[in-house]
């Protein structure tokens, strides 16, 4: 329905825990720049990321890719538009791809 940061990530990466700590901030910065934001979870077991997330106070959940993904470096953002189709990897994918999607059209 419009652009996408598609988000993947997981419980067992620092660096991913630390940004579903940002998520209200990601969410408002890509809201504001016209992007949808869809947090995928990589983890092989849903009921484990499930019950991370409970005893963490987190009132929301990630969606499920259905499958472990492996081999995947996490987070790693998609940044998706009708035009163009990007991938940001490592600590700051999110930051790095929030910033592009901020960008001015050219």
């Amino acid at each position: 329905k419009g652009p996408v940061l598609a988000i993947l990530a997981s419980v067992d990466c620092r660096a991913c825990v630390e940004e579903f700590k940002r998520r209200d901030e990601i969410e408002r910065r890509a809201f504001e720049a016209g992007f949808l934001v869809a947090w995928v979870a990589t983890d092989a077991d849903p009921k484990g990321v499930e019950e991370r997330f409970r005893l963490n106070g987190v009132p929301w959940r990630p969606l499920h890719a259905g499958t472990e993904i492996k081999g995947q470096a996490t987070p790693t953002v998609y940044l998706v538009t009708p035009e163009r189709l990007e991938k940001f990897t490592g600590r700051f994918a999110v930051t790095a791809a929030l910033e592009e999607a901020e960008r001015p059209k050219r």
